[in-house]
């Protein structure tokens, strides 16, 4: 099955009023894996998959923009193997996510990008410029966020995008 590919079994009885945009605060996924005796990379994977699902899923019932709080400033305390784990699983995310650029999902990342090393920055960059003409979703992953300072260039960032936003709504 597609990264976003639709399923219209998933999307029976559903309200026509649903918001233009949902976020998920991703957190608990070593905790969870804790409570199975399982590792805490273990968590991260399970939660992975469930990020791959929500994504689907909101594309399915045609939610226009999802954000995930994905990677946050705090993060970067864990320990050395688990957040190795996570970035792990974020290679394999853009890379994977890239086989279906023609599914029409704009993707964005939100938060300081400089932190990562030159591949995966130009990763991310790449992505963002080979979707940024898609219009059936965009979906903004919030990477190395937090704190004051950070928090001023999300909302900048934000901003742009509503900014976007409102261009292809009204003025395209």
């Amino acid at each position: 099955m597609a990264f976003f590919k639709k399923n219209k079994n998933e999307t029976g009885g559903l309200p026509d009023n649903l918001p233009g945009h949902i976020a998920f605060i991703m957190d608990g996924n070593g905790r969870w894996a804790k409570k199975r005796a399982m590792p805490r990379r273990f968590g991260h994977r399970e939660g992975a998959k469930n990020f791959r699902r929500i994504a689907r899923y909101c594309k399915d019932i045609g939610i226009k923009n999802i954000s995930f709080y994905a990677f946050s400033t705090e993060n970067w305390k864990r320990p050395k193997d688990e957040v190795e784990a996570i970035i792990e699983l974020f290679r394999e995310y853009i890379v994977d996510v890239r086989n279906y650029i023609g599914e029409e999902v704009r993707v964005l990342f939100l938060g300081d990008k400089s932190i990562f090393d030159e591949d995966l920055q130009k990763k991310m960059n790449d992505l963002e410029e080979d979707t940024k003409d898609n219009r059936e979703m965009t979906m903004l992953l919030a990477i190395n966020y937090g704190g004051r300072a950070e928090n001023f260039k999300l909302f900048d960032m934000a901003v742009r995008i509503c900014r976007i936003l409102f261009y292809r709504r009204f003025m395209a």
